[in-house]
C-alpha cells in the first residue's frame, strides 16, 4: 500500500522537471558566451558581462545595449532551437 501512495508524487515530480527550460550552458551562459542576437547579422562575437538577461532560467550575454534591448523585446525570437544542441545531441537525448 505504501508504494501507491508514492506513485502522485513521483509522477509530480517528473512533471515538474518536464515543464523546466533545459539550454546548454557552457561558461555560465547560452551560447557559450556568444551574443545570440549577433547571429542574425553573421557574427559570432562574445558577449559583454554588462549586457546580461534572464530568459526561462538561462542567462544569456550581448554585446552591447541595443542587442541587450532587441532581445528583451522578443526573446523567443532569438533562443537557440532546440536549447543551443547540435542535432546529434539531440538524436542521442532521445533515443535513450
Amino acid at each position: 500500500m505504501k508504494t501507491l501512495n508514492l506513485l502522485p508524487s513521483l509522477f509530480t515530480t517528473i512533471s515538474i522537471s518536464a515543464q523546466s527550460s533545459h539550454y546548454n550552458i557552457q561558461n555560465g551562459y547560452v551560447a557559450k558566451g556568444c551574443d545570440v542576437v549577433s547571429y542574425f547579422d553573421n557574427k559570432a562575437e562574445k558577449g559583454d558581462k554588462k549586457y546580461t538577461a534572464e530568459h526561462e532560467s538561462a542567462n544569456f550575454i550581448f554585446t552591447s545595449k541595443e542587442n541587450l534591448n532587441k532581445f528583451n523585446s522578443d526573446p523567443e525570437s532569438y533562443v537557440p532551437q532546440y536549447g543551443g544542441y547540435c542535432a546529434y545531441a539531440i538524436g542521442r537525448t532521445v533515443t535513450r
